[in-house]
């Protein structure tokens, strides 16, 4: 049997890990985002931290120095708080089963002492040391999220705390800083890659000419790594964890088997990259010099110093052009590559109000009197954006505007206007305004066919919105025709496997359901369940759109124990995917108080019907 690997969490529970039942989706605990980040890595890795450990005949003690002798990493974090520390026998009882403590470190074990005072959380640290087990030590800044428990440090946790970190400075140990859980979390997989801390995960063995080969590459292997976290593979991708670590090791294992090297190479080859620019960028900064570090910075995954570095290009940049009026065209576009590139790596962090921030401050350099059609470029990926992030109100503006300045510059029959038009169905399917829709997505079609030759993809598109607004409208045979068209050009196009096409089947399937065929239905959006999670993986906002379409069969047909994991499943993917407040979340809360309350389990059920309706309070258009 496989040896597990222990990664072990130390920290003050009260601090970094705890939260009520009735917070904990406004709080999430460092632990459970390290152990999300680590079962992308291997399956067998076991995540704990002092609160997991089983009672035996020990004492706590005991049992953190046998845990923490097994463990392959342990991640300690610095906090306020200093914990507890034991009593007088399991210290006496550690320095009998320990008569060598700490001896391979003096200058630690002349600071411990005979131990007194140092807390159950301080020692896990220590035994490490002891252990020779690997350290990554992280100190958090005062604004870094706590847990809701947390209270404020007495005088005895100031004390202790500041007597630890003279210990820690006594060692030598390296401790960096951490901002929130992701960045944490982010940092300490970064190390665990780029030190190999784990051969068995990292296995390749490159050879010298495809050593040198990537060592002369830097460059191609950064754009490479920021190519792959903007728009992650789904299939390689499974998880949208809070962190967004999977995104940063699918990049580098991407990287990997392109270069023929292993994960730590690529990992070293980036961070020797960014060595360099930082040096570049602490002699001379300027507007380049720190975008091309903030460049290298996502590309480590490092999106908590991507977005400061990307801020500070685009300050920089927006400096110059006042300064420097003859050059204020390139100084503009340098503040717009810079905000563009924050928007990426916000987005990256999941901070959705600042990627949104980016994107505005960007559109805001472009004049739309002066030059209208960049605007018009600048701001559609914008309401796209707040589209999917339910930004209604804000992206109906932009997308009022675009389409006038494209009508007017563009004309009526532009491709680009037609894209546009599409990306207005969606705002008006959400309002929802069907009648509205139904124009728009003839409009939409006709520019697409009249293209040379004819834009079928558009044209499946606008059939598919026209269709969704009937179906809404219980026009449900004029509705079939559009979703049967739209599967027949998606086939035809993009073959049977595509997600387009298991877009078009989910919603055949939908209506077939409401018009009470259920058969052929369930057979439809199970082979759209099928093709979504080969393409996109199990976790995708896509699979869960079609988990909920099934759900609602089931429910249909009675088969309740049969719904109820798929919302569960449909629920937890949204959660992860766009934040607790999404106005999907809320319908897929309904739907299973809905499931629970039919099954007679109202102690379960009863509590979803509010947080389900703050979130259509918040959202009430949906």
């Amino acid at each position: 049997m496989e040896t597990r690997r222990v990664i072990f969490v130390s920290a003050v529970s009260n601090e970094f890990h705890d939260a009520p039942p009735g917070k904990r989706h406004l709080f999430h605990s460092y632990r459970e985002i390290v152990k999300q980040a680590f079962r992308l890595l291997a399956p067998h890795y076991e995540v704990i931290i002092q609160e997991d450990l089983p009672q035996g005949s020990d004492d706590l003690l005991g049992t953190l120095d046998h845990e923490i002798a097994r463990s392959l990493i342990v991640i300690h974090l610095v906090g306020d708080l200093a914990g507890f520390a034991p009593e007088p026998a399991p210290l006496r009882n550690l320095r009998a089963r320990r008569p060598d403590l700490l001896n391979e470190h003096p200058e630690l074990r002349d600071a411990v002492g005979a131990g007194a005072g140092i807390t159950y959380t301080q020692w896990e640290l220590y035994l490490a040391f002891h252990h020779g087990t690997h350290r990554l030590v992280f100190e958090a800044r005062p604004d870094t999220p706590r847990s809701p428990v947390f209270g404020a440090p007495t005088p005895a946790d100031q004390v202790s705390q500041a007597a630890h970190r003279r210990r820690l400075e006594a060692t030598g140990a390296h401790r960096g800083p951490f901002q929130d859980q992701g960045d944490v979390t982010r940092k300490t997989v970064r190390s665990f890659l780029h030190f190999r801390l784990d051969p068995t995960v990292d296995p390749v063995e490159p050879t010298a000419d495809a050593l040198a080969a990537a060592w002369t590459q830097q460059k191609e292997i950064v754009k490479h790594l920021v190519a792959a976290i903007k728009k992650p593979d789904p299939r390689a991708v499974p998880l949208t964890d809070p962190a967004n670590t999977a995104a940063f090791v699918a990049a580098v294992r991407s990287a990997a088997t392109r270069w023929q090297v292993n994960l730590a190479t690529i990992v070293d080859v980036a961070a020797r990259d960014e060595e360099e620019l930082r040096a570049a960028a602490g002699s001379r900064p300027a507007p380049e010099s720190l975008y091309e570090l903030a460049l290298v910075e996502l590309a480590m995954g490092d999106y908590t110093a991507s977005i400061f570095s990307s801020r500070r290009a685009a300050d920089l940049a927006q400096a110059l052009r006042a300064q420097k009026p003859s050059d204020e065209s390139l100084h503009r576009k340098a503040a717009m590559d810079a905000l563009l590139l924050l928007h990426d790596a916000a987005q990256a962090a999941h901070e959705i109000p600042a990627a949104i921030a980016a994107l505005e401050e960007a559109g805001s350099l472009v004049d739309k009197q002066a030059e209208p059609l960049l605007w018009a470029d600048i701001h559609e990926p914008l309401a796209r954006f707040l589209l999917v992030h339910a930004k209604l109100d804000r992206a109906e503006e932009l997308i009022n505007d675009i389409i006038d300045i494209r009508e007017e510059l563009q004309g009526e029959n532009h491709s680009a206007l037609a894209y546009t038009l599409l990306l207005w169905t969606r705002l008006l399917y959400e309002r929802p305004k069907y009648s509205g829709l139904e124009g728009i997505a003839a409009r939409a079609e006709r520019i697409f066919a009249n293209q040379t030759p004819p834009d079928l993809a558009g044209i499946a598109s606008a059939l598919n919105s026209h269709a969704l607004a009937l179906q809404a409208q219980k026009r449900l045979t004029e509705a079939e025709t559009l979703f049967r068209q739209t599967l027949a050009i998606g086939e035809k196009i993009f073959g049977p496997e595509h997600p387009n096409v298991a877009a078009s089947l989910s919603n055949l399937g939908s209506l077939l359901k409401d018009t009470k065929r259920l058969a052929e239905a369930e057979t439809l959006l199970r082979r759209a369940l099928q093709i979504d999670e080969q393409c996109y993986g199990a976790m995708h906002p896509s699979v869960a759109r079609v988990l909920g379409n099934l759900a609602d069969l089931l429910v249909d047909t009675n088969r309740l124990a049969e719904a109820e994991p798929l919302l569960r499943r449909a629920l937890t993917i949204y959660e992860q995917s766009f934040g607790p407040m999404h106005p999907d979340v809320g319908k897929t809360l309904l739907a299973l108080a809905g499931v629970l309350v039919a099954t007679n389990r109202l102690d379960e059920g009863l509590p979803l019907i509010k947080p389900a309706l703050d979130i259509y309070k918040q959202n009430p258009v949906r």
